[in-house]
């Protein structure tokens, strides 16, 4: 493989990253080496159940939303106003 290189070592493990069936070659390659890491160990473990918890992820945010610049812009138009406002007088 030449198409993935790093310091001399080249592979082709990633190439046609997004095609289901050589991504299902990559997986089992990697079930095989956990194996043979792992004798003693099933090939293939359980898909661990899912404990995501949306409500605490995604919780309201406590902080209030303002947009920063908006107070800062309020006092330049304000200035401007009153310094445009004093030439006319």
């Amino acid at each position: 493989g030449d198409l993935n290189c790093c310091g001399g070592h080249c592979t082709n493990l990633w190439v046609d990253l997004f095609n289901p069936g050589t991504t299902a070659w990559r997986i089992s390659l990697a079930y095989d080496l956990f194996k043979r890491r792992f004798p003693e160990a099933p090939r293939d473990l359980q898909k661990a159940p899912c404990d995501f918890r949306r409500d605490k992820w995604y919780t309201e945010d406590p902080w209030p939303r303002e947009d920063p610049w908006k107070r800062a812009n309020l006092a330049k138009t304000v200035n401007f106003r009153l310094s445009t406002s004093d030439q006319h007088i």
